[in-house]
């Protein structure tokens, strides 16, 4: 892209005369200064580059942008356009220097390079923002767009109302609000960061239509949330219509009722603990803000009847109970919050465990050994020792029975200790014995485990067992071996044996403070490598050599994407989940294991009961799986996902969706996220969501908690 003659927000900015052209001789030694700069390539030191720039001349902008042009390390490509932003200002070279940046910004293939140019335009006080506003507006990748357009906002006044407006004001209001607006669809993130630039200064007519008709919840819960700062009349009604709306939100109703708690104080809880009853019509995340109001407000009439709640009822109300009475604290009432250890709900049952353990109630411990000994079900053993172990801390003989279960063959019992026994140096020996498990998630545990503690007896271990991994776990240990020495060996495991044999003896663990400065190194070293060619799927690297693809079939993917293509016609969701599956399957490692999901009202594997091999016959067959993929019925992301976690292999794994789930086991998104964070605390398989025609919290959420990356493609 170039940006060459465009103007914003009012401002023309032109480019006249070419680059190459110097309106200034070279001064000192420039051209000396550049011609090392080449010879030393992706060896020449930034001090140099930046010594350039301080120039400040034509010549000297027209140097570094040839630097850029013609050194292809990126780590020097970085540093120059860095240092462009010290031309801003500067008369004779602003204008290509921030030009430059833009064309950077918008049209390099590495992200960094992108990032950098950003960067740098938002440290550009005089013309840095009319260059940002072009980035937001352009065809650049969505979080470069992203990043301009939060560094825009820094730099706001009330010129930029007028163009917020015009980014957030949705396609279907434009004729009310803008009838001269162009009718396309905007990046839903940058239409949030618009619409808060400006919430404030909006009146409360506009806030309150928003409220009505907006689909992007985020920008709905910030109309209200703008409505609640100013104290306006339509608040109260709103968050109450908001609130009693069974078909928006739980957290949109749960933030209504949080502004409501805040204006009515305890008037609203004989409400709110009547919603709470109501399982059909409250969702999850709503119940458990309601319960966390009730203990804010501490209403002595509200507490009564919540005490009188415990232990009855259905296992929502149940959980409800426990959740709402925390704050109280008297021997009968903590006697039934007991009985919950065996309640015939597991969701009780775990939540009760979790509660005696935040209260401290060391008086629950009998009860919670008891369950190690004969538990209901498998996962209460995992409930039991994370509540005792919570009472118990570091206790000496808890340890020593922890230790008795990290060779257990249930791999929830054995995790679960494990992961206690990585919060002290006392299970440092036991870590080092669970990097020789089979199991992935094991030894996993272990090597995070073993790079907490900060022990120097992990890194012989560690160097000893990075021969043996692969894909995602390979990678793991190098991070942890980096993050103990600071060296730069990555995985190559002879150069780290030849270190230690050498330098072992007398190597101490690296202080956190010189282990950041030490991270300089890294990526330097980093930056100057080559690229090498990987695996990705919509555009996030596979480093895994154990994946899942979960992907939507619902009748919704066979919507068109616009703006997107397959010959001359416009490409639909499912021919781009297609199209991104069949490149990933020619790309993965050859040693790579993988497996296909298909989900719609029900699901449809490629390999009926684990990951499949990756042999060149088997590549082939699930190329004609994916091709003959259709569209058609309800989304059952929840089973989905569950039947993937049965997976005892699987280390990471791509959810790919275009909806809000409407069939399954679960639907309740809040629920959704509760369970399979419960499923992964121990196990630490990567979740990675791309959203397909809009945003989706709850594959935002997954995310965000399994350490994953979320994309949205539109």
């Amino acid at each position: 892209m170039s940006v060459r003659g465009f103007t914003v927000l009012g401002v023309r900015i032109t480019l006249a005369g070419a680059l190459l052209v110097c309106a200034v001789p070279a001064q000192g030694n420039l051209q000396d200064w550049l011609d090392e700069i080449k010879t030393q390539g992706a060896d020449a030191t930034p001090e140099l580059i930046h010594k350039i720039a301080r120039l400040k001349t034509r010549a000297a902008l027209t140097g570094l942008i040839s630097v850029y042009d013609t050194v292809p390390s990126v780590y020097v490509r970085r540093e120059v356009v860095r240092a462009l932003a010290v031309f801003d200002g500067v008369a004779e070279a602003e204008q290509p220097a921030l030009e430059k940046m833009a064309n950077v910004a918008t049209g390099a293939k590495q992200p960094e390079l992108r990032q950098a140019a950003v960067a740098s335009l938002a440290g550009c006080m005089h013309l840095g923002k009319h260059f940002l506003a072009v980035i937001v507006e352009s065809k650049a990748f969505d979080d470069v767009r992203v990043q301009a357009m939060r560094a825009h906002i820094k730099q706001a006044d009330k010129a930029d109302a007028a163009w917020y407006r015009r980014l957030w004001v949705p396609p279907s209001r434009r004729t009310k609000y803008q009838p001269d607006l162009e009718k396309r669809t905007e990046h839903h993130e940058i239409r949030e960061l618009a619409f808060g630039a400006i919430a404030t200064n909006l009146p409360d007519k506009e806030l309150v239509d928003l409220l009505e008709n907006e689909t992007n919840p985020k920008i709905r819960r910030g109309a209200l949330a703008a409505l609640h700062a100013r104290e306006a009349k339509a608040t109260q009604k709103q968050a109450l219509k908001l609130l009693k709306s069974v078909d928006a939100s739980g957290i949109d109703r749960a933030r209504a009722a949080e502004i409501l708690a805040a204006i009515q104080g305890p008037k609203i809880g004989g409400r709110l603990l009547a919603l709470a009853k109501k399982r059909a019509v409250t969702q999850a995340d709503l119940r458990q803000t309601i319960a966390r109001l009730l203990v804010e407000m501490n209403d002595k009439a509200t507490n009564k009847k919540l005490a009188r709640l415990v232990g009855r009822g259905r296992p929502h109300e149940k959980v409800f109970a426990l959740l709402a009475t925390v704050h109280l604290d008297n021997p009968k009432l903590l006697k039934k919050i007991r009985t919950g250890l065996a309640d015939r709900s597991f969701e009780v049952r775990r939540t009760t465990a979790r509660v005696l353990a935040e209260r401290g109630d060391r008086g629950s411990l009998p009860a919670l050994m008891a369950i190690l000994d004969k538990p209901i079900t498998p996962g209460d053993l995992r409930v039991a020792i994370e509540a005792v172990g919570t009472l118990k801390g570091n206790d000496t003989a808890w340890t020593t029975r922890l230790k008795t279960w990290i060779g257990n063959a249930d791999r929830d019992m054995r995790n679960a200790a494990l992961s206690q026994l990585a919060t002290s140096t006392a299970g440092v020996d036991a870590l080092v014995t669970a990097l020789q498990h089979a199991d992935w998630t094991t030894r996993l545990i272990a090597i995070k485990g073993l790079e907490a503690l900060r022990d120097k007896r992990a890194v012989p271990a560690l160097i000893n067992v990075l021969a043996r991994e692969e894909g995602r776990m390979k990678v793991a240990t190098a991070d942890a071996l980096w993050s103990l020495t600071a060296k730069v060996f990555e995985d190559n495991v002879s150069r780290w044996q030849t270190w230690w044999d050498k330098e072992g003896n007398a190597f101490s663990v690296i202080s956190q403070d010189d282990l950041k400065a030490a991270a300089k190194e890294r990526e330097l070293r980093r930056l100057r490598q080559t690229t090498v060619a990987t695996a990705k799927f919509f555009g996030i690297r596979i480093v895994s050599h154990r994946v899942i693809f979960i992907i939507d079939t619902s009748g919704s993917m066979v919507e068109p994407v616009p703006g997107h293509k397959i010959g001359k016609r416009v490409a639909t969701r499912i021919e781009i989940a297609k199209r991104e599956l069949l490149q990933c399957i020619d790309n993965l490692e050859p040693n790579a294991l993988f497996n296909i999901f298909a989900f719609s009202s029900g699901l449809d594997r490629w390999v009926p009961k684990s990951l499949g091999v990756t042999s060149g016959h088997t590549r082939d067959k699930a190329r004609v799986w994916v091709e003959r993929l259709g569209a058609g019925g309800g989304t059952n992301l929840y089973d989905s996902i569950q039947i993937a976690f049965g997976d005892p292999d699987v280390d990471t794994i791509f959810i790919m969706s275009d909806g809000e789930p409407t069939v399954g086991e679960v639907i309740d998104q809040h629920r959704i996220r509760e369970n399979v964070k419960f499923w992964n605390k121990n196990r630490g398989i990567k979740l990675h969501t791309i959203a397909v025609g809009g945003s989706l919290e709850v594959l935002e959420w997954l995310a965000k908690d399994s350490g994953g990356r979320y994309v949205m493609f539109r």
